[in-house]
């Protein structure tokens, strides 16, 4: 992918138009079998079930129906919206707008909306926010009381040769002082994680990054700000990620935001024609809702429940045997125990709002094959900070679990493996790391994991700047070639 102009980036980030024009391009330049990847595409296809039916899956739409041997699901964990559900939306007068199709609504371009309402403490609720602003709207955000608070939004601004916060944060030489299980267990990593000295460095790096993100927004003294500013304040320390957070993508992000947009921390009880409802008891008039609330769990509604289960798929509580579900506990304890031992730290997490899930947690072998069946392979459901990279690896690691390459551990190892994932994320991410999916530090060792059991090493570089160089999608380019060479004798299979 060429760079794009200079005036067109803010610290190496660049606007979307640009991947979206690689990926088109992309679509129609590669050729496979006399066919491009666009011409295998099928378009406005409703998935109704997927099912095993002898040796194939089935996938049922409307009126057509596929079948295969082997099957990929790439749906991804941004699929469906999550909406609130308060009393009043289905007589609203305003058009209640996810984040989702914020860029396809006439929000910023009509006069209609002039008084515009952001649900949502994350970064899409803040981008919709300023953008907002930024069109001459009179914004309130609101971000639930009962929740886990507003997210952390960090600069972008890099250091020393790092041209972003991001670079910095993609070499695996700074996610050393994150605990991960995917690192490998060296004297070093020891030493940080299990020994006084080390953990007291630990703490001194994150809270040393945690004071000088409230200090550029500076909530409490802030020039100019109005009353409510202070509530965007995030409520647990940066380290634990308990809420949803981001890289600001504006240089003027808190200073347009701060006396421009006032933001309530409170629950948004019911709407009433075009007022919101608080719980508190304060009203907002509104032209539209605009929701940066996130996406829902996927519950993979296309398989049957049974299907779900056997699959190590989220499902509800209540769908699960109690004989299993007590393998599983089993299990985790003993994990559980075992991740305390060598990550002290995370026995002792701050005090915060936890919301426990009702649903079981991914138990994918490496948060993609599920156990025993080697047929099916989930990718895109374990969220890292950067998907460009990490999908990669994770295509690569399904397509030779698919292809049957790998050496894998026997069943009770796969079992404790993914027991030993869902109780770190737990641990580590708070309410963030219910799904056992979580892994925002974790980039570059589960992308290593996955590599080194596929038997690739194209990827690495010398040590230096193996661990000091950002980990990008370029190190990942020969990945597809060795693959080939080394499972297929070089010749690409169709």
């Amino acid at each position: 992918m060429s760079p794009p102009p200079e005036e067109d980036t803010f610290y190496n980030f660049f606007k979307a138009k640009y991947t979206t024009k690689y990926l088109e391009k992309y679509v129609d330049e590669h050729v496979y079998d006399g066919k491009t990847l666009r011409e295998r595409m099928i378009f406005d296809f409703t998935v109704q079930t997927v099912k095993k039916e002898g040796a194939l899956w089935v996938i049922r739409g409307t009126q057509v129906a596929y079948r295969a041997p082997k099957l990929i699901v790439a749906a991804g964990i941004t699929s469906s919206a999550n909406l609130p559900s308060v009393r009043g939306m289905e007589n609203a007068e305003m058009p209640i707008i996810h984040q989702g199709r914020f860029g396809q609504s006439p929000v910023l371009t009509s006069d209609r909306y002039e008084k515009v309402t952001v649900i949502g403490g994350g970064k899409s609720a803040a981008d919709m926010v300023y953008a907002c602003v930024g069109a001459g709207k009179s914004v309130t955000w609101v971000i639930r009381k009962s929740g886990s608070g507003p997210g952390f939004l960090l600069s972008a601004k890099g250091k020393g040769p790092y041209k972003s916060s991001f670079e910095l944060g993609s070499c695996r030489a700074v996610a050393t002082f994150s605990p991960s299980i995917f690192s490998p267990d060296t004297w070093w990593t020891g030493f940080l994680h299990r020994t006084n000295l080390g953990q007291k460095i630990v703490n001194a790096l994150w809270a040393g990054i945690d004071q000088g993100t409230r200090a550029d927004a500076n909530y409490d003294g802030r020039e100019n700000a109005l009353e409510g500013f202070k509530n965007l304040n995030p409520y647990t320390p940066l380290f634990w990620q308990n809420g949803t957070g981001g890289l600001l993508n504006r240089r003027d992000f808190w200073d347009i935001v701060a006396p421009n947009v006032q933001v309530y921390l409170d629950d948004l009880h019911h709407i009433e024609r075009d007022v919101l409802h608080l719980a508190s008891g304060d009203r907002v008039e509104s032209d539209v809702l605009l929701c940066g609330t996130g996406w829902n769990t996927a519950f993979f509604d296309f398989m049957e429940p049974n299907e779900r289960v056997r699959l190590g798929l989220p499902h509800p509580l209540e769908d699960e045997s109690p004989a299993i579900n007590g393998i599983w506990k089993t299990l985790e304890e003993k994990e559980d125990r075992k991740i305390l031992q060598k990550f002290p730290m995370l026995a002792t997490p701050p005090e915060h709002l936890h919301k426990s899930s009702k649903a079981t947690p991914y138990r994918l072998y490496n948060g993609i094959g599920p156990i025993q069946n080697d047929s099916i392979a989930f990718i895109g459901y374990l969220a890292t900070a950067n998907y460009f990279v990490g999908v990669e690896c994770q295509a690569i690691w399904a397509t030779a679990f698919l292809d049957k390459k790998l050496s894998l551990p026997s069943v009770e190892e796969q079992q404790a493996q993914v027991a030993r994932q869902n109780v770190f994320c737990r641990r580590r991410y708070l309410s963030g790391g219910e799904r056992g999916n979580f892994f925002p530090f974790e980039s570059h060792f589960y992308e290593d994991t996955l590599l080194k059991e596929v038997g690739l090493s194209s990827h690495i570089k010398g040590w230096v700047p193996r661990y000091f160089s950002p980990v990008s999608a370029r190190d990942m380019s020969g990945l597809k070639d060795e693959y080939i060479k080394k499972y297929h004798d070089g010749i690409m299979q169709h």
